[in-house]
């Protein structure tokens, strides 16, 4: 920016935003209207990021249920395993 250069291409030179969000500081540098760009970007972006995060949550819930199951029943089996065995060798 000190050198003169539009915004858009210091944003994209870095790599660390998406494309479409330096299309719209272009759009916005090109049309004048750069801070109503840079709101709808944010917009976006946060919506992109809330739609990413749904989806890993929804990938990750049934693995926490089998987890989970996993340890109940292994804390089940250590609770009854010992009073199995004990009926198992007691004699009547």
């Amino acid at each position: 920016m000190r050198e003169g250069q539009p915004l858009w291409e210091s944003l994209e030179r870095t790599g660390y935003i998406s494309e479409m969000a330096v299309e719209m500081v272009k759009v916005g540098e090109s049309t004048g209207s750069l801070v109503e760009m840079l709101d709808n970007a944010s917009e976006f972006s946060e919506e992109e990021i809330d739609y990413r995060l749904s989806n890993m949550v929804t990938m990750i819930e049934p693995l926490m249920l089998v987890f989970m199951a996993v340890i109940v029943t292994g804390m089940i089996l250590a609770i009854y395993m010992p009073l199995f065995q004990a009926v198992g060798q007691s004699k009547f």
